[in-house]
């Protein structure tokens, strides 16, 4: 397959696991709640940021192997593509290995870090090691995974991962309804990370029988080969300890400052705001950094700032549709999910409403950086970590849980929508920032005109209250085309990007109806 229906392969095959995956979340939420209570909830969500801070070790080592990997996967070069996964063995490895020990010494101080629990000491242990030992599966036998993804196959894995996160999930419900076990609950999270494991690696053995990770050449001698790697896991080492310390520290700090019933709360809107997140980003996401990485390294500059600016304004696209309905079904969704005891404040909802559009419509930029190697400005995720951390606990204690969010916004806004642009457009497009800043700024006063026109026309039409789901998903549905349209053509009119965008998704679906029509035939013959 060409990278353009690789990508569309990818995009089709996750949001296919998507839409089952979105109902079950809901569906088993509101039993978990229901049957395990809120505790459990706050305490899962707790656990798994605890676990997700352990995972700093890796210390970005993964994505600079993907980087690495895009030019022999280009050029079909199996040796370095042997060496290449072999030095990442060796490095996951010794970071399991630390993993592991960090992860038992946080634990000696659960009693103290958990003695107002209402959840006995012995579950919330059992509920780490599951989260702990699924986080050393992938360190010691799911790394090879990357190759995957760097080759444009994400699909695989979200097959194998989704079918037994599903199964794991019906299993889930089950035992909460009849037997009400949290110990249960977790006991799966066990037996299916150790299956999951079994298959993806059996899958990988057949996609690639020649790949042999028993090479005589020592890590040195593979680092001395690869001099660009080691700088590199230097760098994003830095980025990544402070950059998901500066966009997930802030449930811990909610934890904190809080309490773990507000946790809960935050998680179920952050449930759905995740979701509607993922769904954006199932459909451009990590198959398509990989295309991206790919493109960048053919070389070819005219084409590579081309596809930039497509790629931008199809992430506004999905950010501003994703804003503009969550803005307005989000509260009445969880009103009638759970109950309207549930429900936090309007300004909680826009501030986390404007977190995940940020983190929609960076993707663009943070893929070019990542495909460039672009990971020397570590000044700039220590900036926004230590921004993040001292405004969210400031503004925390005074504003509660709508300042920890605004506090997330601002940070944000200096180095990820200031900074990272200039970056990638001086060291690695090597084209003048100016435009950039311009199209953003004409790019975010049409989503607020795009929003007003189609809320106002959408009011005009309904005038039902959404209190069931069934006017939740027609107002839903007439929101989006009444979006979509005014956007669109707002965007044609005032952009010739977007013009582009879709002239190049036009003859991308013309590609792969003609190749589907030609493989038809060709069985039939």
């Amino acid at each position: 397959m060409s990278r353009q229906q690789k990508s569309a392969h990818n995009a089709v095959i996750n949001i296919a696991f998507f839409a089952i995956n979105i109902i079950m979340a809901f569906f088993s939420r509101k039993i978990f709640l229901e049957n395990l209570g809120i505790p459990f909830i706050g305490l899962s969500a707790t656990l798994q940021n605890f676990i997700g801070f352990l995972n700093l070790a890796e210390l970005g080592i993964t994505t600079a192997i993907a980087v690495i990997l895009y030019k022999p996967i280009l050029s079909n070069d199996k040796t370095a593509i042997n060496e290449i996964i072999t030095l990442l063995k060796i490095y996951y490895k010794r970071i399991g290995i630390i993993l592991l020990i960090c992860g038992i010494f946080l634990s000696l101080f659960f009693y103290k870090i958990f003695e107002k629990s209402e959840i006995p000491i012995e579950q919330i242990y059992l509920g780490y090691f599951a989260f702990l030992t699924s986080s050393l599966l992938g360190y010691f036998n799911n790394y090879k995974q990357v190759l995957l993804t760097a080759d444009q196959r994400n699909y695989e894995i979200v097959k194998i991962y989704n079918s037994f996160f599903i199964l794991k999930t019906i299993l889930q419900i089950i035992t909460t309804i009849y037997f009400k076990s949290i110990v249960m609950w977790f006991l799966f999270e066990y037996i299916m990370g150790i299956s999951y494991t079994l298959a993806l690696n059996r899958r990988i053995k057949k996609i690639y029988p020649w790949l042999s990770l028993n090479f005589d050449l020592s890590s040195i001698e593979l680092v001395k080969k690869y001099p660009e790697l080691k700088k590199m896991i230097k760098n994003l080492f830095i980025h990544k300890i402070s950059g998901f310390i500066a966009q997930q520290s802030s449930q811990l700090i909610i934890f904190g400052i809080l309490n773990i019933t507000t946790v809960a709360f935050y998680n179920n809107y952050l449930l759905i705001i995740s979701k509607a997140q993922s769904l954006v980003n199932n459909f451009l996401g990590i198959s398509m950094s990989a295309s991206v990485g790919n493109l960048v390294a053919e070389g070819d500059k005219i084409k590579t700032l081309n596809v930039f600016w497509e790629l931008y304004s199809l992430r506004f696209l999905f950010g501003s549709i994703t804003a503009f309905l969550l803005l307005i079904h989000t509260t009445p969704f969880i009103s009638v999910w759970l109950g309207s005891k549930y429900t936090l404040s309007q300004s909680v909802i826009i501030f986390m409403i404007l977190n995940s559009f940020v983190m929609i419509i960076r993707t663009t930029v943070d893929d070019f950086i990542s495909a460039h190697g672009l990971f020397n400005d570590i000044w700039a995720p220590i900036t926004e970590m230590i921004l993040n951390i001292i405004l969210s606990i400031s503004f925390g204690l005074i504003w509660g849980l709508s300042g920890i969010l605004c506090a997330f916004i601002i940070s944000m806004f200096f180095i990820v929508l200031l900074w990272k642009p200039y970056f990638l457009f001086k060291y690695g497009m090597k084209e003048r920032i100016r435009h950039y800043y311009f199209t953003f700024i004409k790019y975010i006063i049409i989503i607020v005109l795009s929003m007003f026109i189609s809320y106002q026309i959408g009011s005009y039409f309904l005038s039902t209250p959404l209190t069931d789901y069934k006017n939740i998903i027609i107002s839903l549905t007439i929101h989006l085309f009444i979006y979509i349209l005014i956007h669109s053509i707002n965007m044609l009119l005032f952009t010739t990007e977007y013009k582009r965008m879709i002239s190049r998704l036009y003859i991308i679906l013309k590609k792969i109806i003609n190749t589907k029509k030609t493989n038809f035939f060709s069985d039939g013959l």
